[in-house]
């Protein structure tokens, strides 16, 4: 089934039924709960964020886990403290996830097949030159072939099939 989730102006196909996020980012992290629930797990200053999902992939929800402020030394030290003390209450294991399309509008974190360029591209073809519209297409089909994908996180993450980030 496809779903097609509004950002901006365009819509953005997401055709693939899952996806595959690897643990060990600096931004964010992915593994599972105790409860067997799989999170992706980060810092979104200066809060700590956690996108849950069920065992199958399904978006359950987002909640915040603690809202960091610190008075002596870095807001961002602070953060990872709050991380690491979240991970070990709650006993967090890093291992890749395997998750279904899905975007959280307010907090943009989610998933899309395509960067925002590629898919102005398709959107509206005619918003560059032949030539570089072709090279374009020719980029699109390459990124299609390889199964990357991009994951938001405040930024765009460029991943690959396997879940690893191979650009920012």
């Amino acid at each position: 089934m496809m779903s097609q989730v509004r950002t901006g102006h365009s819509y953005i196909r997401m055709s693939r039924p899952h996806y595959t996020i690897r643990p060990g980012h600096d931004v964010f992290d992915a593994g599972v709960l105790n409860d067997g629930q799989q999170v992706l797990v980060g810092l979104q200053l200066p809060e700590l964020v956690v996108v849950r999902f069920s065992s199958r992939g399904s978006l359950i929800g987002v909640t915040v886990v603690a809202t960091v402020t610190s008075s002596n030394g870095s807001t961002a030290d602070q953060a990872n403290s709050e991380l690491a003390r979240w991970k070990a209450e709650v006993g967090f294991r890093a291992t890749p996830i395997t998750v279904e399309p899905f975007f959280v509008r307010d907090r943009w974190i989610g998933i899309a097949d395509l960067p925002q360029h590629y898919q102005e591209v398709l959107d509206h073809p005619e918003s560059c030159d032949k030539d570089r519209r072709l090279d374009l297409l020719d980029d699109i089909r390459q990124w299609q072939v390889r199964g990357d994908f991009v994951l938001y996180w405040d930024e765009d993450y460029y991943l690959n099939k396997d879940g690893e980030v191979v650009s920012s």
